[in-house]
């Protein structure tokens, strides 16, 4: 979801970071809508309009090599004015199997709940990119295009004074605040003081370091 400073705002489901370097900077692929590949020109006219140039480049590859991220610029149709720019995601997971594999998925079919139910939602209240286009097509194909909030909030922050630190926390607090009476059968936060649910093996390796928890394993059940 998004926080001032970063490209779109997924933070656990996703848009990730690169875990590749390869095709970055290079032209994007056509995207892939409703089953059928669409040039950008054409995709971007239907949804914004009339629209002159328009150019989309490769920024990053998801995790695991589950898909892509593309920047996109269009430019006003007779020129005028900045380029319109946007952020798209192409999810095109490999066949798997495995615990690992669904939590993929399943964060996926959340992402595009997000975005298709509640990021209007959300922007009442803090920076939250907003969609154009949100689609899922069966078995596995996601494709998100949406705002890129550096168009609000050019800089790309790797530290943080006491102050941006303060106004991170403060969206951070809204976005949760939102939702929190809305989540059924949260009646308190899981805090850093909250130990987690975890397995039998977890729990015999946490006693043979001391009470440590870093093994514990995280139920799916907070995942739904």
């Amino acid at each position: 979801h998004a926080v001032p400073g970063t490209r779109t705002g997924l933070t656990s489901t996703s848009i990730g970071s690169s875990s590749s370097s390869s095709g970055i900077g290079m032209a994007a692929a056509k995207p892939i809508v409703a089953g059928k590949q669409i040039s950008w020109a054409e995709l971007c006219s239907q949804l914004l309009g009339p629209a002159g140039r328009v150019r989309a480049q490769r920024v990053g590859s998801l995790w695991g090599g589950y898909g892509s991220v593309t920047e996109v610029a269009v430019d006003s149709s007779d020129g005028s004015g900045k380029p319109h720019r946007l952020i798209a995601k192409q999810v095109d997971p490999p066949k798997g199997t495995g615990v690992s594999h669904d939590r993929k998925l399943k964060s996926y079919h959340a992402e595009a709940a997000f975005y298709s139910h509640h990021a209007a939602k959300a922007a009442a209240v803090c920076a939250v990119a907003q969609p154009l286009l949100v689609d899922v097509s069966p078995p596995r194909h996601f494709f998100f295009l949406m705002s890129d909030l550096s168009e609000k909030f050019p800089e790309q922050l790797h530290s943080y004074t006491l102050q941006e630190a303060h106004a991170v926390l403060d969206w951070l607090a809204a976005f949760h605040a939102l939702w929190w009476e809305e989540v059924p059968g949260q009646q308190q936060p899981i805090s850093h003081n909250t130990p987690l649910p975890c397995t039998a093996a977890a729990a015999g390796h946490d006693a043979e370091d001391g009470g440590l928890a870093a093994a514990a394993a995280v139920p799916d059940s907070l995942w739904d």
